[in-house]
């Protein structure tokens, strides 16, 4: 028959094929859902891209403010953040975000002038400039 010796390297060969087929299957799990994520991103980015394109068309037409044009990109230079693959993606468009938030901060204060937006508004518009150049200097190291 077999020995005590035998029962235990037995147990603990199975032990050992137990875990790696666990951590074969978690890995392969986290992979699915990684790319599942990504393909949600892709299509998230596709519709945004879609968006924008009819917000432009809309304000072509006068039916849409600039502003409108403005935050329909940023929402897309969002998406395109969240699918960079580079340091050099994420800071250009880091530095594209920051160019849409001045145009934003600088219509702001037009339209604040004119009466057409609150001071809270205004002020929201700074801070949100002020966001997105930390975000580009985090980015850049220059902090």
């Amino acid at each position: 028959m077999f020995s005590s010796k035998s029962y235990l390297v037995l147990t603990i060969l199975g032990l050992a094929a137990f875990l790696v087929s666990t951590t074969i299957s978690a890995q392969t799990s986290t992979e699915e859902s990684d790319s599942r994520i990504r393909d949600l991103l892709i299509e998230k980015r596709d519709v945004l891209e879609r968006h924008l394109t009819y917000v432009e068309s809309q304000f072509g037409m006068g039916e849409l403010q600039s502003l409108d044009v403005l935050d329909a990109k940023l929402k897309l230079l969002d998406a395109e953040l969240a699918l960079a693959d580079s340091a050099a993606d994420r800071i250009k468009i880091f530095k594209d975000r920051l160019d849409v938030h001045r145009a934003m901060e600088s219509q702001t204060m037009e339209l604040y002038t004119l009466g057409n937006v609150t001071y809270g508004e205004n002020i929201e518009a700074v801070v949100h400039r002020i966001d997105a150049a930390i975000d580009l200097s985090r980015a850049t190291g220059d902090d």
